[in-house]
């Protein structure tokens, strides 16, 4: 194993990178729990889906000494999966990970225990199955529809026109209850409507999908479901079809695949069976793999699979998109500060035009009754004018 220093021009501070932890969640959760209690280091970041290390340490410790204790942390690590490799014999394991766009075709398909002229046999396909799980992605939980019409009620506005219903009720008003309570239930049905539309839409992109894809196995061609692909296949590329998995190609003529879901790229990129050259190749530029969900435009080959489900590239960035928090947007900011402006501008307008009406006499119980902005400047011209004390 070998800890890369990225970074450390500010003392006590470093940027480290670990090729062995890309893509090992387990990894890195673990490596972060054991540097935090060695006592040099004050804080660490450890990514899995960039192997990297932020760590901040004792300024008196050096660079050298920090990417010991990391070396160290990745032993104890290792140590401990060799001692109870089957721990938890129905739990898939981790997926071999590297650098795959780097190695030759008989390096890929030797790692796997793969031919390209038969692919896996029957017997390591099931076994592999069983060890890595099925090639499908994890379904993300979405809010519950009670969650979604609760969300319509949290806001300062809303609640201030709960309160002006609740008193209009108290005062008698039961008419104006009835008026605020529809602006009420009217906002909160058109928000609802939109947003469980929206999770509608996110739920059904989930959904298992249930596609044949051709494979090679024990030398024929088999069609089977998209879930029972595993490590080690030889997929058939078809045009007009989508690639089930990540995979290494083997065998390419002109084949040309639509990427733009993956990598943003509008054109067909032209795929190669060649390995690369090179530190640091960006995922639009690996034209010697294909990867799961990206679509075939033309031409036809052969790919071994590297990795699946949620290991894909297109299950880091389902990783991604559920492990991230919503943040509000500028508008959304602007506009929660324009309404609590609003409330409060209001509810200082409205305790001083009830300090005035106690000091002219009339009893807060009917004041509260009166104090609508509908009646505000009706109720002012009717007041009488204060009289001076003597």
């Amino acid at each position: 194993m070998v800890v890369q220093v990225i970074h450390a021009a500010q003392r006590g501070r470093a940027r480290y990178h670990i090729q062995q932890l890309y893509r090992r969640r387990s990894l890195a959760e673990y490596l972060e729990r054991w540097l935090n209690r060695q006592a040099a280091i004050a804080q660490v970041q450890v990514s899995a889906l960039t192997g990297n290390l932020l760590v901040r340490f004792d300024p008196q410790k050096s660079v050298a000494e920090v990417a010991s204790l990391i070396e160290a942390g990745m032993e104890a690590y290792q140590k401990r999966e060799e001692k109870s490799p089957a721990a938890q014999p129905g739990k898939p394991q981790e997926q071999p990970v590297e650098a795959w766009h780097l190695k030759s075709v008989p390096e890929v398909l030797e790692t796997f225990n793969s031919s390209a002229e038969s692919g896996l046999a029957t017997a390591t396909a099931a076994e592999n199955l069983v060890k890595y799980g099925p090639n499908a992605l994890v379904e993300s939980q979405g809010r519950s529809p009670l969650e979604i019409l609760l969300d319509q009620f949290q806001s300062l506005p809303v609640g201030l026109l709960g309160v002006a219903a609740l008193v209009s009720v108290t005062t008698g008003g039961l008419a104006d209850a009835l008026a605020v309570l529809s602006v009420i239930g009217i906002n909160a049905a058109i928000g609802y409507t939109t947003e469980s539309q929206s999770e509608r839409i996110i739920r059904s992109l989930q959904q298992p999908d249930t596609r044949s894809v051709a494979v090679l196995r024990a030398g024929e061609i088999q069609e089977i479901e998209l879930k029972e692909v595993t490590v080690g296949d030889i997929l058939i590329l078809r045009p007009n079809g989508y690639v089930a998995a990540d995979a290494r190609l083997i065998e390419a003529k002109n084949l040309r695949i639509d990427e733009s879901a993956l990598t943003g790229e509008s054109v067909p990129v032209t795929k190669t069976t060649e390995a690369l050259e090179g530190e640091n190749i960006p995922l639009a530029e690996r034209t010697n793999l294909v990867f799961k969900g990206t679509f075939i435009t033309g031409g036809q080959g052969r790919a071994v699979v590297i990795a699946t489900g949620r290991y894909t590239q297109m299950g880091q960035i389902q990783r991604l998109v559920g492990e991230a928090t919503a943040t509000e947007t500028p508008l959304q900011r602007q506009l929660d500060e324009v309404g609590s402006q609003l409330v409060l501008l209001c509810g200082g307008v409205c305790g001083l035009v009830f300090g005035i009406g106690l000091l002219r006499g009339l009893g807060p119980f009917i004041f509260l009754k009166r104090l609508y902005p509908w009646r505000l400047l009706r109720f002012l011209k009717a007041c009488p004018p204060l009289q001076r004390q003597p």
